[in-house]
């Protein structure tokens, strides 16, 4: 079944309906059911392989997060790669690899005739393997956990309208991170913000150490108010915040002396074209805890609707697009520090 085939003209909208019509506990059956007819509309023998392969990776990633040792997560990784890959391999380049080999050798006088397999291409299996193995290398570093959940789990790894189609994208673009965050919230306590602190540590990953403001950097900005200003478009300033402990971790460690450069630094620069500016480089002037951020360094949805209002309140550019009232109004029905019912599925 193609995307521009009849069947998919009849098949989508089936599945669009149902899905929307079934309580949202158990839309992931729906989305596993079609996508997994979807597959097998090509080829339903080789169901066998998409199966494997998310097992597999499934179970590895269960084994690292209860695995302490560093040889073992290691052995595990490389158990994930042999088997994911592996399939790929014998599918997609054996007959190739084996033709090559064969040439090779005759460069020293030696006659081969390579042993082929007749096999059918599966469809999308360079994408789910590699989709696969990436979920498996983004457990073993840490930067997720491990999906509990395997129905939801063979979700990610088929979904249709992503199967044939691509790209590649996932975990660590936040999309998975922030939604286990979003879907079990955490107490402020709990927000280690471990990645966050180890850049901190180490000086990298946007978190290079430096006592001043870089001058080109200021250049740039400069140069862009500028150009704004003159072609009459309007700019409203704000630095994004830190969360808390992560602020305070860096104003400790003095190796971030730019820190109290940016709003002074900034803050001129907006004044001088005559734009609003505001500064939530340390977001406790709002009275926001650790609990307001997803990560150290992206406040949550609630973080930038209180900051969204402080500046509707001391400003006067925005007044004209944001209705105080109703902002006043989701700000009071938040489900937690992050996030608010809007956002929420409701049974």
């Amino acid at each position: 079944m193609s995307f521009n085939s009849i069947a998919f003209a009849v098949f989508f909208p089936i599945v669009f309906l149902v899905y929307w019509r079934i309580p949202k506990k158990h839309q992931w059956m729906v989305l596993l059911v079609s996508s997994y007819y979807f597959y097998m509309s090509w080829n339903a023998g080789y169901v066998v392989l998409i199966l494997f392969t998310t097992g597999a990776s499934y179970l590895c990633g269960r084994l690292l997060v209860n695995t302490s040792s560093a040889k073992g997560k290691r052995l595990i990784l490389s158990g994930a790669a042999f088997l994911c890959l592996g399939v790929l391999f014998l599918f997609k380049y054996y007959n190739f690899f084996a033709g090559v080999w064969c040439d090779f050798m005759k460069l020293f006088s030696l006659q081969l005739h390579p042993v082929t397999l007749r096999l059918l291409l599966p469809v999308g299996i360079s994408f789910y393997t590699f989709q696969t193995l990436s979920y498996v290398i983004d457990v073993y570093r840490g930067r997720i956990q491990p999906e509990k959940h395997f129905g939801k789990y063979a979700v990610f790894v088929s979904f249709f309208p992503q199967l044939v189609a691509g790209p590649i994208g996932y975990l660590w673009d936040g999309s998975y991170y922030y939604g286990e965050i979003y879907r079990e919230p955490k107490e402020p306590g709990e927000n280690r913000f471990k990645d966050t602190f180890e850049r901190i540590a180490g000086g990298f990953g946007r978190f290079e150490w430096g006592e001043h403001m870089d001058k080109k950097s200021c250049g740039y900005l400069e140069a862009l108010l500028e150009y704004c200003k003159g072609k009459e478009i309007e700019v409203i300033g704000f630095v994004p915040p830190y969360a808390p402990s992560v602020y305070d971790d860096m104003v400790a460690s003095g190796k971030y002396g730019y820190l109290d450069e940016i709003g002074t630094a900034c803050g001129i620069l907006f004044q001088k074209y005559g734009y609003e500016y505001f500064d939530y480089t340390d977001i406790s002037v709002l009275d926001m805890d650790d609990s307001y951020f997803v990560d150290g360094f992206h406040g949550s949805d609630v973080a930038y609707a209180r900051m969204t209002k402080d500046m509707v309140s001391r400003g006067e550019k925005l007044k004209e697009y944001v209705e105080e009232e109703k902002l006043d109004q989701l700000l009071g029905q938040r489900y937690n520090n992050k996030m608010f019912y809007d956002f929420l599925h409701k049974e």
